[in-house]
């Protein structure tokens, strides 16, 4: 399948007139004569004309021409000889489109999030490749955050790579690494940083008082698997689109009621904490570049049974 190479500009005479016409009601709503014989309307369609004449040469290049201009995108050496090759001309004019169309210079975040894609295609080892990344324009995480200086010109990558472990850290070689490729594919002014992510700590508790015949230890097991997916950095299963938790969002302890009234056998949910250190709250504030750690353990749920009109502890 062959490329198809774009046609510059492909407008006629009246396509020029017909629009430059059109600009007028916009540009200046008092003239209103467009006849052919108006002065103004005469110097659009010499001004069409001569346009017509530019545009025409423009998909008119010698294939000499051609090759010089592959010398300057293409950044190699290009045989001249090509110019007699018409086919293998058309291959290097190919392949110049392709490489155009591919993302190397990092200006956007979306541009450094692409270009973390690609290093994980160029990476044989596990250890190197990475799982998340999320760019913070405007940021310098390397700096202690008692310097206040202005950050305008720094960029921040918090990467996790691909590991089993419960909070995720970029090694010192994966970030090293990532920083001197980075480097030739950044802009000339801003200077940009890979760390790893922050982790908030946070012991998410809660009583559940089961409905008549639940197994109270599949309902245990159940709820420590959801609230674990649910606060995961990396694998949050059917949450967050399986990305993890989101950097930098809240933690509020009405998202688990929630998540724990969904759980099948469990009739209703009181006494949700969220322990931070040593403070119960219900909402737990995140750094932008933060993610959760939830540490759970089997006390974490109190399950309550129903005993006739009254509830009693498992």
């Amino acid at each position: 399948m062959t490329l198809p190479l774009p046609n510059l500009d492909d407008r006629t005479y009246a396509d020029l007139v017909a629009e430059a016409r059109s600009h007028i009601i916009l540009e200046y709503p008092d003239w209103t004569d467009h006849n052919p014989s108006d002065p103004g309307i005469v110097v659009i369609e010499l001004l069409a004309w001569l346009a017509e004449l530019a545009l025409y040469r423009v998909n008119q290049l010698p294939d000499a021409n051609t090759v010089a201009y592959l010398k300057l995108l293409r950044g190699k050496d290009i045989d001249g000889s090509l110019q007699d090759n018409p086919a293998a001309l058309q291959r290097e004019i190919r392949q110049a489109l392709t490489d155009l169309r591919q993302t190397y210079r990092a200006v956007t975040p979306a541009d450094f999030a692409t270009l973390i894609e690609q290093w994980n295609q160029t990476q044989t080892d596990p250890a190197l490749q990475v799982k998340r990344v999320h760019c913070l324009p405007g940021c310098n995480l390397d700096r202690p955050p008692a310097k206040t200086r202005d950050d305008s010109a720094h960029i921040s990558l918090v990467v996790l790579p691909d590991t089993a472990a419960a909070q995720p850290q970029p090694s010192p070689d994966l970030m090293a690494q990532l920083h001197q490729w980075f480097a030739p594919r950044q802009l000339l002014t801003v200077h940009h940083h890979i760390v790893g992510p922050q982790y908030v700590p946070i012991q998410p508790s809660a009583s559940l008082y089961l409905e008549a015949g639940a197994d109270p230890v599949r309902v245990r097991d159940q709820a420590m698997t959801e609230v674990e997916n649910f606060f995961h950095p990396l694998a949050s299963n059917q949450y967050w689109g399986g990305d993890g938790w989101p950097f930098g969002r809240s933690v509020y302890s009405s998202e688990l009621y929630a998540l724990l009234d969904r759980i099948p056998g469990v009739d209703y949910v009181q006494a949700v904490r969220l322990d931070a250190g040593a403070t119960a709250m219900d909402e737990i504030a995140i750094a932008p570049h933060a993610l959760v750690s939830a540490s759970l353990s089997p006390d974490s749920f109190t399950l309550m049974e129903p005993t006739g009109d009254e509830w009693r502890a498992i």
